[in-house]
């Protein structure tokens, strides 16, 4: 996958992904692979010490963006910080927009209907894609959100 800013797809993101059954690790593989070769991601096997440290690193990342801002607000004070929406569309009306947190594709969840599907998030990195012809299918960028969303799906 790629940054949203890495216009030239230079710079890949290496991406692991999430089995959500850990009792048939086989069928979840399967099924995530699926979701995969319909997105026309490019994909490469990860050694399992490679997929832990980056999906450590990237929660570790993330927990210290959070406690950095928890100990600023003790010392500064509170910061007002305004809700913005994430604003996603893609290439045709009513498309149902998915969304996933971080890079666990396999998480696809309903975010609403491209007329555009606009959503209050908790600000982080997403990645956003569509169900065509009854199963999901990503975009290989991730989103630093809120933002708007232009996918050019499907």
């Amino acid at each position: 996958m790629y940054d949203e800013d890495d216009s030239a797809k230079v710079n890949g993101l290496d991406v692991p992904i999430r089995v959500d059954d850990l009792v048939d690790l086989d069928r979840s593989y399967s099924q995530a692979l699926r979701v995969l070769k319909r997105s026309k991601i490019q994909l490469k096997q990860l050694h399992y010490v490679e997929a832990m440290e980056a999906a450590f690193t990237e929660r570790l990342a993330e927990a210290a963006a959070q406690m950095f801002a928890m100990t600023y607000a003790q010392v500064n004070g509170p910061r007002v910080v305004s809700k913005q929406d994430t604003t996603v569309d893609s290439n045709r009306s009513n498309d149902t927009i998915l969304y996933a947190k971080g890079y666990f594709l396999s998480t696809g969840t309903a975010f609403g209907v491209s007329t555009p599907a606009t959503a209050y998030l908790v600000p982080s990195r997403y990645s956003f894609g569509i169900m065509e012809s009854g199963g999901p299918r990503f975009e290989n960028i991730v989103w630093s959100c809120p933002t708007n969303v232009r996918l050019k799906l499907p």
